[in-house]
């Protein structure tokens, strides 16, 4: 069993996982400066290229900077190379992103578990990429689970794996994603909706918009890998 304590969030896993000692901050939507400072104390962080920027707006100093160089400013580079912060520096022109080599370099180095952030927001393709490098970096070893900030969460299990999941502000939207062709067996409680082993489909997404009616949620899979999302976002009303 592993206990991971987040901001407003506390997720325990059936698995035992690795402790949540790093945070990787992508150059994705910025997340709120005291979000990002509660969820990276006590806790290595990782810019990944732009994720640089939102690091030195919340005043956190990374301990790792990756990245071509192609996002975050040249001056901000500099600053941290003076600092004497260890600066992992690839070719513009590469295979990966920035973002699945360090998830690789994780694996490789077999560090403990990780929260990447900075990851939503900005081009559909760049979030596709970052939902399935996520899933992509447990073939790597690195087996990172949460991907999030202040507005939105994404957990992700695998197998015969349960979930309690607490929050303290009810989320407005929970959603199960099927990460893989099948998902079976999989149940969750402290919805509106619940579910009782059901199988769900990733061409097929249908369990998504679902509510809290509790203080949190019980989800089980019994095979496959499954996406929980949850949302602090209002809900847009469309126009007449």
């Amino acid at each position: 069993m592993s206990l991971y304590c987040l901001p407003g969030l506390e997720l325990t896993f059936s698995a035992d996982l690795s402790p949540l000692e790093i945070v990787l901050v992508a150059g994705g939507r910025s997340p709120d400066k005291a979000w990002l400072r509660t969820a990276t104390a006590c806790r290595s962080v990782w810019a990944v290229d732009g994720g640089l920027e939102a690091c030195l707006n919340a005043a956190v100093e990374p301990t790792r900077l990756i990245g071509d160089g192609d996002s975050a400013q040249a001056a901000s580079w500099e600053r941290i190379r003076a600092r004497g912060i260890p600066i992992d520096r690839y070719p513009v022109e590469k295979d990966l992103t920035d973002l699945q080599i360090a998830l690789k370099t994780l694996g490789e180095e077999k560090r403990g578990g990780a929260l990447v952030t900075g990851c939503w927001g900005g081009r559909f393709d760049h979030l596709f990429s970052n939902v399935f490098s996520l899933v992509g970096s447990w073939d790597w070893g690195a087996r990172v689970r949460c991907m999030g900030d202040e507005r939105e969460f994404l957990v992700c299990l695998e197998g015969e794996e349960t979930l309690s999941l607490a929050w303290k502000t009810p989320p407005t939207a929970i959603s199960l994603l099927a990460l893989c062709p099948v998902c079976r067996d999989v149940s969750i409680g402290g919805v509106k909706w619940p579910l009782s082993k059901a199988s769900l489909a990733l061409c097929r997404p249908y369990a998504i918009s679902n509510e809290p009616v509790a203080e949190e949620l019980n989800l089980s899979i019994g095979e496959g890998r499954l996406g929980l999302y949850l949302t602090w976002e209002s809900p847009k009303k469309e126009g007449c």
